[in-house]
C-alpha cells in the first residue's frame, strides 16, 4: 500500500518548514552582553601602550554591566596579549589598561580614568563624553565608533586594522 499527498500538502509542508528554519536564522545566537565582552577582549589586541615594555599585567575593568564583566572573566582565562597577563580588577581607577564603562549619562565616570586607559562603553552619547570607543548597536549589530579626538590625547595608539572595521569619527 502506498501512500500519496496531494500536492498542495506537499507544497504547504516546505512551506511551513522553510518559514520555521528562516526564523531560526533570524535569532541572534549571542546575547548582546557577549557580544560586547569580545569587543572589549579583541579591541585590547589592537592596542599598544606607550608602557606596555613595562608592564607585566594588562589589567579590565567593568562598571555598569554585570553580565560583561563576567563574561569577560570566563573569556580571559589562560589568555594573554603580547606576553601580559589579563587581569579583570574589581577596582575602577587610572590603574586600569581597559575599562568598559556601560550606561553612563555624564562624564564624571570617565573622569577617575587617566590618558593610559582605553575607555570603551555602550552609551549613545559614550565619545562625546570623552569616551575613546563606543560599542554602537545598529539594528542587530553591534560596531565600534573610534573618536579620533579622543584618542589623540592618549598614551596608546590603536592598530589600524581595528580603524579599519570601525567607524571613525572626530580629528583625522
Amino acid at each position: 500500500m502506498t501512500f500519496k499527498l496531494p500536492l498542495y500538502l506537499l507544497v504547504l509542508a516546505s512551506l511551513i518548514m522553510s518559514l520555521n528554519l528562516a526564523s531560526a536564522a533570524d535569532k541572534p545566537k549571542f546575547k548582546s552582553y557577549q557580544v560586547k565582552a569580545v569587543y572589549v577582549f579583541r579591541i585590547a589586541n589592537f592596542v599598544h601602550w606607550q608602557n606596555e615594555a613595562d608592564m607585566q599585567t594588562l589589567r579590565f575593568c567593568v562598571e555598569g554591566n554585570e553580565q560583561v564583566k563576567k563574561t569577560l572573566l570566563s573569556l580571559l582565562v589562560g589568555k594573554e596579549i603580547r606576553g601580559l597577563a589579563l587581569q579583570v580588577s574589581n577596582e575602577l581607577n587610572a590603574n586600569c589598561d581597559v575599562a568598559f564603562i556601560s550606561a553612563i549619562d555624564s562624564v564624571s565616570p570617565l573622569a577617575k580614568y587617566g590618558p593610559s586607559t582605553l575607555t570603551i562603553g555602550d552609551s549613545a552619547d559614550f565619545t562625546s563624553l570623552g569616551g575613546a570607543i563606543q560599542l554602537q548597536t545598529k539594528g542587530k549589530r553591534i560596531k565600534p565608533l573610534i573618536n579620533l579626538t579622543n584618542t589623540s590625547k592618549a598614551d596608546y595608539v590603536i592598530g589600524s586594522s581595528l580603524m579599519r572595521i570601525a567607524k571613525l569619527e572626530g580629528v583625522k
